[in-house]
């Protein structure tokens, strides 16, 4: 791992370190709270109430970590790379946000419909592609230095998966009630 990046994850460590007991606590007295479902078992009812919006503590902590990072340090350059990257953390930050807004919104367990969720994820993910592509990054793939192929709509079929798996994976781990 590069210092680069290990400095970034210190600097957000510790602005998440920060700011989540101030935000957690700002969260209850507006009863952001996560309703559960009837059909969990048991023992998820005593997590009623947790609070929702958590996301915006790890957003704000990497966002900020990088700005910090770039801007006081010699350890990272503000780049394409990194704003195509903030970009995409901010949209994909932007759609679990609209979906907790409407499940406080709504005080139940269902935000955005699955299908509204996959198409706002398959917008930031090509979206990254484009920018991706227009930012003259190669998507060819060099076999030993011998020759190439370049994968072009491959490569971008691939990232759409892999964004859009990756978001899904860790929300369908994440418990039965949604937390």
């Amino acid at each position: 791992m590069s210092k680069s990046i290990l400095f970034v994850l210190i600097v957000s460590f510790f602005i998440a370190a920060l700011i989540g007991p101030v935000f957690i606590p700002f969260l209850h007295r507006l009863k952001f709270g996560q309703a559960i479902r009837e059909e969990g078992p048991a023992s998820h009812k005593k997590k009623s109430g947790t609070p929702t919006m958590g996301g915006l503590i790890f957003i704000t902590s990497i966002a900020l970590g990088i700005i910090i990072t770039t801007i006081f340090t010699d350890y990272a350059t503000m780049s394409n790379e990194l704003i195509i990257l903030l970009l995409s953390l901010v949209g994909f930050g932007a759609i679990g946000f609209v979906d907790d807004f409407i499940i406080v919104v709504k005080k139940n367990n269902e935000g955005l419909k699955p299908k509204q969720k996959l198409l706002a994820q398959l917008v930031v993910a090509c979206l990254f592609f484009y920018l991706f592509l227009k930012s003259n990054y190669s998507t060819a793939l060099s076999f030993f230095g011998l020759f190439e192929v370049n994968l072009y709509w491959a490569y971008g079929l691939f990232i759409l998966f892999w964004m859009v798996g990756f978001s899904n994976a860790v929300n369908l781990t994440d418990g039965l009630d949604g937390l």
